[in-house]
């Protein structure tokens, strides 16, 4: 489903107590498909057996066995989990280290501090804060609220934030408890993983309302389940038919057993079912038949179920704690009411049912809000942009934008070949390729890393020019990047891309330009420069742009380098052995799969780490002397543009131009338009 392509991207290390069912759900499975899409990913945390586990789906799972206590499984993990860790950071070159936790990220310091004993500086941690981490451990009543075991808690926490490289919260109110606690290095913000593509596709059942109230989370003190009990029977007293389902792990049987006595001393015990843990499939499906769903947290650190729940237009009710007023605006996608206040809770209940229209509305707005709020694509981005953090990669100091066909394989050429320069892959098209994008800045970075410390690093992709998108995703991360534009008589430019794609196989040799440029708007599209510019120059200075003019390379070869030299900051005296060579003429090809094949085979020794050895065959010319063998002549390309279509493409450029020359500050005469 997930297209992999690694690169040479560090490994990551997910750390922690999580208990992993084996084999693992669908959903824990598709989020590690995602994951390990970009880079390799190792799990270190404890199976539901009571055995150590190792396999791998998608990400190599390390599974401790899950043993009675919390107390001795964090005493595990800090011993077996740090040897783990020491080990893969070591063989698999896993330098990041993610806990959910402060707490769970103590083994995570601790294997950072250890590695670094032994030499190993490049480990980077990263701890996450899904809930209120303070308090939430003992309103839960898994750990004793004594003062020892605060002083003991607050002592791990204190260890691991002082030693981590980059924090995430889950909501605002997870992101202002990081900071509290260390505010000097970068916090992201994103939700947690959930498939939503299963509550999506979800059909409500039509039918009338009739209270049908849904609970779903660990059933735990913290939740307050016991307040939306007391609520359902202020609801029930009005609305007989009323019903309460409760979903969910019962993490805590004396807090069970609480709520159940609960039910019976009001009287409600057949109205009330006890549903139990359910996979997200079967959740979904609770859903569609609910007629509104409640969370009544006494602590939360976003309420992954709230948005889970709009996602399927149920209305949703909350409190106002933690990360839950992140999701739910009041009255539009949701009420919001106050922890433990049964009264407004049980007001909120009878006023969605006794409102059905104006309830189904706040359920679509809730849907809507859901789409718009999370996404698999984004949460792969959110975690690669984080991974670009602390990742190993390099910033590039440069970018080509283009044009196509402008002369930008014999630049690259004399850029590969300065001693000062890093530019390991000519096209990598991450700001404007939908595959590339969503692999993050990090995946982007990492291809530079093998670059010298005083290198200058960047590439030369010709589809950014013309893309929409592009400036301002160069402009988010690198807003001081270097950028260079090459542009060529847009009339020339436009037959040129008509025979390069004759040689890609994309139009066929019998197809005329009059013809092609019919059915290819890029060929226009593309040579719009003064629109593209102007785009670019919303976000970045005239000063960050080299403009230049493909013709001037004829003129002097050697001064026209020194011009992109010297705007990247290099050498400006350096002579490349291709100043006076072609390269990537265009031509037809007698064998459209033979240079296919060619491109194929020099992609995957640029993506071995083989560019060198390509390089060397290139320069060589082995690679042109096997493309010319290659190249036949064909009398319709060779004679060139008709006159008539030169006409139409100047009348169609002619402006263009004109705004062109305002933006250069001179006029083009190499162009006669």
């Amino acid at each position: 489903m997930f297209k992999k392509e690694k690169q040479n991207n560090s490994a990551v290390i997910f750390l922690g107590t999580t208990t992993y069912d084996y084999p693992l759900n669908k959903t824990t499975e598709k989020k590690f498909e995602l994951l390990s899409s970009s880079r390799d990913v190792f799990v270190v945390a404890f199976s539901n057996k009571k055995k150590f586990l190792s396999f791998k789906n998608y990400a190599q799972f390390n599974l401790l066995p899950r043993l009675p206590s919390r107390s001795l499984r964090f005493l595990l993990l800090s011993f077996v989990g740090t040897i783990i860790a020491l080990r893969l950071a070591k063989k698999h070159r896993a330098n990041i280290i993610i806990a959910q936790d402060p707490y769970q990220g103590f083994v995570g310091a601790l294997t950072k501090t250890i590695a670094s004993l032994f030499g190993n500086k490049k480990i980077k941690l990263v701890i996450e804060n899904h809930g209120d981490f303070e308090n939430s451990i003992f309103i839960q009543k898994k750990v004793s609220g004594s003062r020892f075991n605060k002083k003991i808690f607050n002592w791990l926490a204190r260890f691991s934030l002082k030693r981590v490289d980059i924090l995430r919260g889950v909501s605002q109110a997870t992101v202002d408890q990081l900071k509290n606690w260390n505010n000097n290095v970068p916090i992201v913000k994103f939700p947690a993983w959930t498939d939503m593509d299963v509550f999506e596709k979800v059909e409500r059942a039509d039918k009338e309302m009739s209270g049908r109230i849904v609970f779903a989370g660990a059933l735990a003190p913290i939740k307050g389940v016991e307040y939306l009990i007391k609520a359902f029977k202020q609801v029930k007293d009005e609305f007989p038919q009323a019903e309460l389902l409760i979903v969910g792990r019962e993490d805590d049987q004396q807090y069970v057993k609480s709520l159940r006595d609960l039910i019976s001393q009001l009287d409600i015990v057949d109205s009330v079912e006890f549903l139990g843990e359910v996979n997200q499939e079967e959740l979904a499906g609770i859903f569609s038949q609910a007629d509104i769903f409640t969370l009544p947290s006494l602590s939360e650190g976003l309420g992954r179920v709230v948005f889970e729940a709009m996602a399927t237009s149920l209305p949703v009710i909350g409190t106002r704690v933690g990360g839950v007023p992140d999701l739910i605006d009041h009255r539009k996608t949701g009420l919001l009411v106050e922890a433990r206040d049964v009264n407004a809770l049980s007001a909120s209940l009878l006023e969605l049912i006794r409102r059905p229209e104006e309830t189904r509305a706040i359920g679509e707005r809730g849907r809507d809000f859901a789409k718009s709020f999370f996404s698999s694509h984004s949460y792969l981005e959110n975690y690669n942009n984080l991974f670009s953090l602390v990742g190993d990669g390099r910033v590039p100091d440069f970018i080509g934008l283009g044009a196509q066909r402008s002369g930008t394989s014999w630049i690259y050429a004399c850029l590969y070949e300065h001693p000062e320069i890093h530019a390991p892959i000519k096209e990598i098209h991450f700001f404007s390729r939908e595959r590339n994008w969503p692999k993050g800045y990090g995946w982007y970075e990492s291809i530079f890393a093998d670059a010298k410390k005083d290198q200058k690093i960047g590439e030369f992709s010709t589809s950014y020019l013309a893309d929409r998108e592009v400036p301002q995703r160069i402009h988010q991360q690198y807003p001081n990047a270097k950028l260079i534009v090459v542009l060529r008589n847009p009339i020339e430019r436009a037959f040129s891309n008509y025979v390069n794609d004759i040689m890609a196989g994309t139009v066929k040799a019998s197809v005329s330009f009059a013809e092609a440029l019919a059915e290819r708007d890029e060929y226009v599209i593309n040579g719009m420069y003064a629109t593209h510019l102007r785009k670019y120059l919303e976000f970045f200075s005239r000063d960050n742009i080299l403009i230049l003019i493909h013709e001037d390379i004829k003129k002097d070869p050697a001064a026209f380098m020194k011009k992109i030299y010297q705007f990247i900051g290099v050498d400006d005296g350096f002579l490349s052995s291709f100043l006076n060579k072609k390269v990537n003429i265009g031509r037809i090809p007698r064998f459209v799969w033979l240079d296919r094949l060619f491109i194929h085979i020099s992609k995957g020794m640029r993506l071995l780490g083989m560019h060198k050895l390509w390089w060397l065959i290139k320069k060589k010319g082995l690679a042109g002397n096997i493309l010319a063998v290659n190249t036949k002549t064909d009398k319709k390309v060779a004679s060139g543009l008709s006159d008539l279509d030169r006409q139409r493409l100047k009348n169609l450029f002619t402006e263009e131009i004109r705004e062109l020359e305002t933006i250069v500050g001179y006029k083009i005469d190499s162009w006669n338009i």
